[in-house]
């Protein structure tokens, strides 16, 4: 071919290529590759083109010819960037996205796309700053608004967030992830309502991925007005709009039922890492029976961790996930011939539910996220206890209950925690009121009943775990107009895991919210010696607090209307010898209850299993 006939070929090419017609605009690289194997550009695009059919082993041998062959191309950078974020290689990726830039510093993509990574790897302030710039480069681009928010979000600036999701919103008012990103950081804010409804509008976006609809469905739980069933409606279209698709996929497993033979147990979640799902799993992973049970892990884990490697240390079989897509991690747990799969996320953040949609275990089980449905016709049970759920509850899931005799956790703090403090009312001279569980648990509904305890209780005070934001002026008003001066409310933002702990000292009674309970929370609370007072709800997630105080033998502590749990809060404030008694048995308590017993909750759960796989 000549220079010319090579130049037509290569436009055509390209405009193929932009018309989205891959396999005319591939065999058109390839004839010019033919006669020309050194063109840096079609080398380049076909890379390109091979990234976009997924396969970035191939787009990353491309790309990096046609740098080798041609380096002072920004693009090339640029992309080559992008295939090795699908990697998994972030570090690399940011380095490509920064030989991009100084090859041309106003090349707006590559400054987003190097903020993204830098969030990827967790380096926020830095994240921050290369979203800044592009913005500053591109601002009419809804994505690095966007990318700008995440950061913001990630670093407790929760106004700033909101300001930059809302013109990424703006810009491209019907893409999914600003829509999202948006509601997220409204339900963090407590403004539920404003919340679900961006959701829902991020849930019917074009091109929408089960991301936001898991959100919807977690965040309904917050919804104090709520009915019992509508979880599990909502539940249910997930699994028609996103699950039921992929039932083709499911293949016929044969396992080999030898009563002889160790089941193999595989454990799916993000979060194997230091977080409540970590620290609950690894006493957990500890005490499994090696020598009738085979343990895996299945990590989507992102960052890992210290918390990660203790864990890994006590499988049989650790599988990295994070950069597999669902079918690909699917079938590698059929490959492993699982009996039992657990999900430790239901709808929580950055779940896989689309592997378990596809079927890949005999036996599939959603626990310890949080004790709610998945919804989902492909997962089997939901284990729970006796105080979470009942025959009444067992109709709001979609998955059959498997019950453990005494509790649903299995706890041992995130740390080593300081001593307990004296109740800090002993020094004080007035009772503090709180708790530290996440913002958006504190419905209009706990506000109101908290006002009416600190309204009954003289210089009483409330202290609330909440990064800063102009949303605290509306609840501090809001107290206000109930009677409560704002010099009574404190607000304590993100800490460190044992600055948090110490806080408890802070704290003589905490109070749970409702409809969505604390968990880690209230028992993180025990430990440092502080009472709990809950409401028992209609949903498992308001009866975690039940759950866990009756484990510890405090049921009356347990209100079962809104009246109780007032009067409850008022008489124990006013018995400050009890409060004191309590600070020092409280950690006692919890060392001699059942959610405590590892070795004992381990041989629960190995029964529930053994139960689950043995009814096959």
């Amino acid at each position: 071919m000549t220079q010319t006939a090579i130049q037509q070929t290569y436009d055509q090419a390209v405009r193929h290529h932009q018309a989205g017609q891959l396999a005319q605009a591939e065999a058109l690289y390839r004839q010019i590759l033919s006669a020309s194997p050194n063109h840096s550009d079609a080398l380049h695009l076909l890379g390109v083109l091979a990234h976009q059919l997924g396969q970035d082993q191939t787009a990353h041998q491309l790309i990096a010819r046609a740098i080798a062959l041609n380096p002072g191309v920004s693009t090339y950078h640029q992309n080559f960037g992008i295939v090795l974020a699908a990697l998994g290689r972030t570090d690399d990726a940011i380095a490509a996205y920064e030989r991009a830039l100084a090859i041309q510093p106003d090349y707006a993509k590559a400054q987003m796309n190097l903020a993204e990574a830098l969030y990827q790897k967790n380096r926020l302030k830095e994240a921050i700053s290369a979203a800044q710039r592009a913005v500053t480069l591109d601002p009419n681009s809804s994505d690095a608004f966007n990318i700008l928010g995440t950061a913001l979000h990630s670093c407790g600036m929760l106004d700033g967030a909101k300001e930059a999701y809302a013109k990424a919103v703006e810009l491209a008012p019907n893409a999914m992830a600003p829509l999202n990103n948006l509601a997220n950081v409204e339900k963090d804010t407590g403004h539920i309502d404003t919340a679900l409804a961006l959701y829902r509008r991020a849930v019917m976006a074009v091109n929408s991925t089960p991301e936001p609809h898991s959100h919807l469905i977690y965040s309904l739980q917050l919804d104090p007005n709520l009915p019992p069933e509508g979880l599990l409606e909502e539940a249910r279209r997930f699994d028609e709009r996103h699950a039921k698709p992929l039932a083709g996929q499911i293949v016929p497993l044969a396992h080999d039922r030898s009563p002889d033979r160790r089941p193999r147990i595989g454990y799916v979640s993000p979060d194997f890492r230091e977080n409540v799902v970590g620290w609950n799993l690894l006493p957990i992973l500890e005490n499994h029976d090696k020598k009738n049970f085979e343990i895996f892990c299945y990590s989507a884990v992102k960052n890992p961790d210290a918390m990660t490697e203790k864990l890994k240390i006590h499988t049989d079989g650790w599988r990295d996930i994070s950069t597999l897509n669902d079918a690909r991690a699917a079938e590698i747990v059929r490959q492993d011939k699982i009996d039992v799969l657990i999900d430790l996320s239901v709808h929580g953040g950055g779940n896989r539910l689309l592997i378990f949609a596809r079927k890949p275990a005999p036996i599939q089980i959603t626990y310890l996220g949080y004790n709610g449905t998945t919804g989902l016709s492909a997962m089997d049970h939901h284990l729970s206890d006796p105080h979470l759920d009942n025959a009444d509850t067992e109709k709001y899931y979609s998955e059959k209950t498997l019950y453990l005799p005494d509790c649903y956790w299995c706890y041992r703090p995130g740390g080593t925690a300081p001593d307990v403090a004296d109740a800090p009312s002993a020094v004080n001279g007035f009772i503090t009121f709180g708790t530290l569980a996440n913002f958006p648990k504190i419905s209009l509904p706990a506000q109101k009943l908290w006002a009416d305890i600190l309204n009954q209780v003289k210089d009483s005070r409330l202290l609330l775990h909440a990064q800063p934001g102009k949303y605290l002026a509306e609840f501090r008003n809001r107290f206000s107009g109930w009677g409560i001066s704002s010099d009574r409310l404190e607000f304590v933002a993100k800490q460190p895991w044992a600055d948090y702990m110490r806080t408890y000292g802070r704290i003589d009674i905490a109070l749970d919210p409702f409809p969505h309970g604390g968990a880690i929370t209230t028992c993180d609370a025990l430990w440092m010696g502080v009472p709990v007072i809950t409401i028992s709800g209609q949903l498992p997630m308001g009866r975690v607090g039940k759950s866990i105080l009756k484990n510890v033998g405090l049921p009356e502590f347990v209100a079962d209307t809104p009246e109780q749990y007032v009067d409850t809060a008022v008489q124990l404030a006013g018995d400050r010898g009890r409060l004191q008694k309590l600070r020092k048995t409280l950690r006692e308590r919890m060392v001699g209850s059942p959610l405590m017993n590892a070795p004992q909750f381990t041989r629960y759960l190995e029964a529930a299993y053994r139960r689950a796989f043995d009814a096959l």
